[in-house]
């Protein structure tokens, strides 16, 4: 075969992949169109200071409220009807955990605190909801607490265990008796909401339970505050490849990793952590944040996988400047 025949074969197999993918793409694209109006899917965001449903079109709708506050870490109730999330009153410099009725508005105030709050995490049974605080702004690390909704008290889950500026939100194990998450240290854990029991699963970062609760995926590396010379603190964030694995630790296997979103004309600073599973624990949500010259801030760009297959497709770009928490349901 002489080198023209050669180039040009190897031109045509690159269209023919360049049209597969497009063609697969377009029918991952409608069928999760067809699966968010059977399965009334609802998507929520948070830009730090206000909320979004989002669609998977990539369209986006701002939630209306009277009062002027910064509003991160959305989380669905199992039903789909409320939303939790954290709240910072401007006024007040207080932060509350405020549920409110995704149909009518109505709100109602469960929490006030004066340290910082996030990472709110509504358990699948509807009776508790997961968040971490710390309440002295010189603590280098955040503790986890327990939101009872039956009783309103809370109570200390485990004390100094979150990396203070790690906003991965803690999740749930569908029968509510457990909560992942990562500790200071790298490592992922599990912890007993009952008995305060803790286990080591693997040295990891960002972890995140499927709904069926059959896998956790999760980030390699940490996150940790390194102090600089001057005696300022820099939050690190490492690790860059994304795993799935069973629940109990086993049968690893690589999802994606960072430089798979890179873009010719900018940088990707990498996904943001932690993934959100789809209700049907088929598919995960997560972000990309992407810079270039003519927007050196950057902007969330948002895709959708299959876990299964590891095809994905982009939902688009948002036009705020980072995420502050997601939250994915079913709408009964």
């Amino acid at each position: 075969m002489g080198l023209k025949k050669f180039v040009l074969l190897l031109f045509g197999i690159a269209i023919l992949i360049a049209f597969s993918v497009i063609a697969y793409n377009r029918n991952l694209k409608t069928e999760l169109f067809k699966l968010q109006k059977q399965e009334n899917w609802r998507i929520i965001f948070s830009d730090g200071e206000n909320l979004y449903f989002l669609s998977l079109d990539g369209e986006y709708k701002k939630l209306q409220f009277e009062n002027e506050a910064g509003r991160r870490y959305p989380a669905f109730s199992p039903n789909g009807q409320k939303i939790a999330y954290a709240e910072l009153d401007y006024n007040s410099n207080k932060n509350h955990i405020v549920v409110i009725n995704a149909e009518n508005g109505n709100k109602e105030q469960l929490y006030e605190t004066d340290g910082w709050l996030d990472c709110i995490a509504w358990s699948p049974d509807g009776n508790k909801i997961i968040f971490y605080t710390n309440h002295k702004e010189d603590k280098g690390s955040k503790d986890i607490y327990i939101l009872d909704l039956k009783t309103k008290s809370v109570k200390v889950l485990a004390q100094d265990l979150i990396c203070v500026y790690s906003n991965f939100t803690p999740s749930w194990s569908p029968d509510s008796r457990k909560i992942v998450f990562a500790s200071i240290a790298g490592d992922i854990l599990t912890i007993d909401v009952e008995s305060g029991q803790m286990n080591k699963i693997c040295q990891g970062d960002a972890s995140s339970w499927s709904p069926d609760g059959k896998y956790i995926i999760f980030r390699d590396g940490r996150s940790y505050i390194k102090l600089l010379p001057d005696g300022a603190r820099d939050y690190v964030e490492e690790g860059t490849k994304y795993y799935i694995m069973a629940s109990d630790g086993k049968e690893k296997h690589l999802l994606f990793q960072s430089k798979d979103h890179q873009y010719p004309w900018g940088y990707t600073h990498g996904s943001k952590a932690p993934l959100i599973w789809s209700p049907d624990s088929k598919y995960v949500l997560f972000f990309t944040h992407s810079a270039s010259i003519v927007n050196p801030t950057g902007s969330p760009n948002a895709y959708i996988m299959n876990v299964k297959n590891k095809k994905e497709v982009s939902i688009g770009e948002l036009p705020v400047g980072y995420i502050w928490g997601c939250s994915w349901a079913k709408s009964y």
